[in-house]
């Protein structure tokens, strides 16, 4: 199972979400989140606004907990030549931001395409 099944499974369960009460929360049918769960099924970048909602979190906040990234707020000062942040969490938030610059991409590419088709 991938991490971000797992992980969506966490974060339906610490809200204190069922399939059942997710799906009237979101309108995400419960076949479609247990196949996600059951890393049967990709989750939709449309579906993160309504999680987001469900489970009283910001998108950014349901982002990082499906991708199973931890921002450490206690980011220190090094000496007047920058911050430090741990290495793990810029190569997990750079692995999201190309993920979410394909997914953007290929949204972008799939209206085109119906926009050519009405015409």
């Amino acid at each position: 199972m991938s991490d971000i099944s797992n992980n969506f499974r966490n974060l339906r369960m610490k809200s204190g979400h069922t399939q059942e009460s997710l799906y009237f929360s979101t309108g995400i049918s419960t076949s479609v989140i247990s196949r996600i769960e059951n890393n049967k099924r990709k989750l939709d970048m449309e579906m993160i606004p309504k999680i987001a909602k469900a489970t009283d979190k910001s998108e950014e906040e349901v982002f990082r907990e499906l991708n199973g990234i931890t921002v450490h707020s206690s980011i220190t000062e090094n000496h007047g030549n920058g911050v430090n942040v741990e290495n793990a969490d810029l190569k997990a938030i750079k692995e999201l931001y190309e993920r979410l610059l394909s997914e953007k991409d290929k949204y972008i590419m799939m209206l085109e395409s119906q926009l050519k088709n009405r015409n």
